[in-house]
Parts: C-alpha cells; structure tokens; sequence
C-alpha cells in the first residue's frame, strides 16, 4: 500500500494536508475486494489518492479467510505516511 500511495502534486502544491482513514475488505484469496473512506481528511484529493493506492495493491498476505482492515494514510508536509 505504501508503495502505491502518493501525495498529489496539486495537494502538495497548494498545502493540503489531512489523514484519511480506509476501510479495506480483503477475501480469503487475499484480493482486495473493496475499499472505502470510513473518515474523509476533508480533502477530495487526499481521499482519492488514499483510495487509489488501496485499489492498486494487487494482493495481501492473509491467513486466508475475509479480513477487514482500517487503514490511516497520512499526508502532511508533502510526505505520505501509514499509521494503524
């Protein structure tokens, strides 16, 4: 996820910041099934790089069965960060 993830230039450019909370649907054959904003950073752009980065991932270790994760990407300071 972290990989996929990026701060929009315009967001960047024009100091946005925020942290956005996913909530991630994973199956039991380790595909990310959905993603969606459970907690918006107010911020269009910020919500829609979180989301395309969670729909970027291809595949997730699971011990295979549905998991649901809750993911917070952070944006601040023209750097993107991961948090629990």
């Amino acid at each position: 996820f972290s990989a996929a993830l990026s701060y929009p230039s315009t967001a960047r450019r024009t100091g946005k910041a925020g942290s956005v909370a996913l909530v991630v649907m994973i199956d039991s054959d380790c595909v990310v099934r959905s993603a969606e904003v459970g907690s918006s950073s107010g911020s269009a752009l910020l919500d829609a790089a979180a989301l395309g980065a969670a729909g970027a991932i291809a595949a997730v270790p699971a011990p295979g069965r549905p998991l649901r994760l809750v993911i917070r990407a952070v944006f601040s300071a023209g750097m993107t960060s991961l948090e629990p």
